[in-house]
Formats: structure tokens, sequence, C-alpha cells
């Protein structure tokens, strides 16, 4: 399996962050691949020393059973070695909500060259009870709680956004599986993939929250994806157009989504859909 990433990544000490994700519902496929957008909240340093929370969309057809684009959550403790998983896969996330449920499908989705739609999740520390705390658009989803974690149990070291899909690489050739819209960034809105709007919370000595929006170009990027069908940054090489405007394109290897990959299996959602 190969993974492929187009991220943006921040780094400090941050409190949540927020962001507005287009939704689409990208090619896939083989059963044992996805395509996904969303938002990674890291602490820790490398390996199973990781910990995330994790929001967004996701297409993946071993998880869910089928080729609808999904909300999704996702959490470790461990680098993606034991801990964590899916949803409501395992004990983690506490779900308060009954009005909107992890695994619903999204809809409408946005259309090549037609109408753009997305999701705004936001993520974030609650200065009283310490918990992580899950919003979609005006909805509070529910919590991770802080005693799953050592190093999120005080704060986030890194945010960041962006896309992921996995590539089963079938004949040694890269399958028709995509991100976002499959169409690159050169084409503009309504044909690719956008993540905008995006935010980080900090906190100042007061300890009020502080949301702090992000240039969607950064400053000194690692490999801007243009219109390469290749673009070499360390490893992985990313073999088709990753599609998520000005964002940075680099090796997420710590994630050791593999992991994660074993976690899938299949469930059933329950809840409402988001539209």
């Amino acid at each position: 399996m190969f993974f492929f990433h187009a991220v943006y990544e921040e780094g400090g000490t941050y409190f949540g962050a927020k962001a507005r994700i287009n939704v689409w519902r990208p090619q896939i496929q083989q059963d044992n691949e996805f395509s996904l957008a969303q938002i990674w909240i890291v602490s820790g340093t490398s390996g199973e020393d990781i910990e995330t929370v994790e929001v967004g969309w996701l297409v993946d057809p071993l998880l869910y059973g089928d080729n609808r684009t999904r909300l999704f959550t996702y959490w470790t403790a461990d680098g993606y070695e034991e801990t964590g998983c899916f949803n409501l896969l395992c004990e983690g996330f506490v779900q308060t909500s009954s009005k909107l449920a992890l695994g619903a499908t999204i809809y409408p989705l946005s259309g090549y060259g037609g109408s753009q739609y997305d999701i705004t999740p936001l993520v974030w520390k609650d200065p009283g009870d310490g918990n992580w705390w899950l919003q979609i658009e005006d909805q509070v989803l529910g919590y991770w709680p802080f005693s799953l974690f050592s190093h999120l149990k005080d704060s986030a070291t890194m945010i960041e956004w962006g896309g992921e899909i996995v590539d089963s690489r079938t004949g040694g050739q890269h399958t028709t599986t995509v991100m976002g819209s499959g169409h690159f960034p050169r084409e503009g809105f309504r044909k690719k993939l956008v993540t905008s709007e995006i935010f980080r919370l900090s906190m100042d000595s007061t300890s009020s929250w502080s949301l702090h929006n992000l240039p969607l170009s950064p400053p000194n990027p690692v490999a801007m994806i243009s219109d390469q069908t290749t673009v070499e940054n360390g490893k992985p090489t990313f073999t088709t157009g990753v599609l998520v405007e000005a964002l940075v394109a680099h090796d997420l290897s710590h994630h050791k989504n593999i992991k994660r990959l074993l976690n899938r299996s299949q469930i059933e959602s329950r809840g409402t859909d988001i539209n």
C-alpha cells in the first residue's frame, strides 16, 4: 500500500483548529483504497509517541461498504499502534449529540465546474473540562476525553490540514483513485479540492481563546503542488495530482497510516445525514 498526502502544517502550541473543507465524491478504484480530506490535531514527536484527534470527510468502501462521502473522526494515543479507531468503533470519542451521526453521508456534493459545497469542522480544547470538543457547522457532536492522552492532555504541538489517499499500486501502476475532484489546482475554483478559511486556536495570558486565520500560501513551502505529474519531496513520491489548494506536499510517515488502514471494519452509520 502507498499513502499520498497534501498537507499544510503549523507547529507551535495550540488548543484547536478550524477549516472550511470542500466536499467531493472522489473516484475509488478498489475497495481497499480510500480518499479523504481532514484536520489533524497532533502532539508528540515520532513513532508511538504521536497522539492525534482527526476529523473530516472520507470515501472508504472497506470501512463503510459503499462509495459515499461520509463524515468521520479518528484518534490515536500511540502512533496508530494499539489505541484509537474511527468514529465510535471503540471506546474513546463520546458523542453528546443525537442530531448528527459520525459516519453520516454528506450531501449535496461539489460538482466539477458546478455548485460547490463544504463542511466546517472546529476542534477545540475546553479550558474548563480539558476535553477536545468537536463541532460541525453549528452542531456540537461530542468530545475526546483528555484522559485518553498524555501529550494532548495539555495542548497540541502541530496542526495539519489537507488530504490523503491510499493507493494499492495494482500492477505497479497508480490506480484511478484520486483526491478531491481529481483535477489540478491550476484549473481553479469549482474544479479542485479547496481547504479554505483555515484557523488555529491559541490561548493568551488571560486564558481566553483566539482564532488565528492562516495564509493559504505558506511562506516557505517545502513543495508546492502544481501541474507536475510527479512531486518528489523525500518519501513518498507523489505520482498523481494531489489536489489541495496551496498546501505543502510532504511525507507524513509518522502517521503510520497502515495501522489506521488495518483498524477499518464494516460499520453501519446511524443518525441524520449532513446536508
